[in-house]
């Protein structure tokens, strides 16, 4: 295993700062910032869901990923966008959200009954 002297290793760490502001920029140039901002919309709802685990600037790397990835599609597809919606990740798996809610209602100290609502006919 070849020995690094400290003098290498910040050379390296300064490198990679470089290299991660030059990416911080070209990820605020691509209008991600605008995202969170945006009331609805997938992308303004992907955001705020990874930037309260994960953080702002790992949510907007993510962002510009997905709008990365969502460019390349229409290229190569030549389709245009459609949005799936701010509730998106809400309506994708419904009964975690119900079991997820219930868990909030219960640790705030009441007690739930879930029924349906009888739809009208």
């Amino acid at each position: 295993m070849p020995i690094v002297s400290i003098k290498r290793k910040r050379e390296v760490a300064e490198a990679l700062a470089v290299r991660d502001c030059e990416c911080w920029k070209t990820i605020e140039g691509l209008g991600c910032f605008l995202v969170p901002r945006q009331a609805h919309g997938y992308l303004g709802a992907q955001y705020r869901r990874l930037a309260r685990r994960r953080g702002r600037k790992k949510a907007l790397v993510a962002v510009a990923h997905s709008i990365l990835v969502i460019v390349y599609h229409i290229l190569k597809d030549g389709t245009t966008y459609r949005d799936l919606g701010h509730d998106y990740f809400d309506k994708r798996d419904t009964a975690r959200l119900q079991r997820r809610l219930i868990a909030r209602l219960e640790a705030l100290g009441l007690r739930v009954t879930v029924e349906p609502l009888a739809h009208a006919a």
